[in-house]
């Protein structure tokens, strides 16, 4: 994996080939099959910085997997690759993967090879985020690849960051993809806390009056 962004360090532990022809053929009570189906390891660039993740990864994602969602939440296994080296995931990836159907276990792309004592098969293990290079991308029988970073997770024809802007950078005031992303995430956790939103309203109470601002 390399970067071309010069402000990122690529982090050269990582590499890896992807085939779509190698079929695993050794005992399966040796490398079993992942009780999680599909695998999705995500990137964008600068990604390790909140803003950055939200926008340039996260709204692209959740487009796409709004519109093609899996059978079940517990069908769905989240990666994250910062793109940055030494970089590590914070409580706000997290936070904001939640929006996505998933089983909630969001982890580190490097969580996949790290710390395994045995082999394991996955029915897909998709990456969003990539491109391939100029040279490969017209070698398509080649079997192995390498990747470069993608700036942002794209969502057919919409590129980020120009989220609800048009071709002429005006704004487009019927463009409710942040709408939507803020209401599914909340929708989700408040399928988990029924108390959420009254927490919520309690909590900005409390942070205005320590502030001295009147709370209504």
């Amino acid at each position: 994996w390399r970067s071309k962004h010069k402000a990122i360090i690529p982090d050269f532990r990582i590499h890896f080939n992807v085939s779509s022809t190698t079929i695993y053929r050794g005992n399966m009570t040796e490398c079993p099959y992942s009780h999680t189906p599909h695998h999705v390891v995500s990137q964008s660039a600068y990604n390790h910085m909140i803003g950055e993740f939200y926008v340039r990864q996260l709204i692209g994602l959740h487009q796409w997997m709004r519109d093609y969602p899996p059978e079940s939440d517990q069908d769905i296994q989240m990666y994250v690759h910062t793109s940055a080296r030494n970089s590590g995931l914070l409580d706000g990836h997290r936070l904001f993967m939640g929006v996505l159907p998933q089983n909630d276990k969001v982890n580190n792309f490097l969580s996949l090879v790290q710390g395994k004592e045995s082999c394991e098969c996955y029915q897909t293990l998709a990456f969003c985020g990539y491109t391939r290079t100029a040279s490969e991308a017209t070698n398509i029988q080649s079997r192995n690849q390498t990747f470069d970073m993608a700036a942002a997770i794209t969502y057919k024809g919409e590129k980020s960051p120009d989220w609800c802007h048009d071709k002429a950078k005006n704004l487009d005031l019927t463009c409710t993809i942040y709408n939507d992303f803020r209401q599914d995430l909340m929708a989700r956790y408040a399928r988990e806390d029924s108390l959420l939103q009254h927490k919520i309203r309690e909590y900005r109470r409390q942070t205005l009056s320590a502030a001295g601002l009147p709370s209504e």
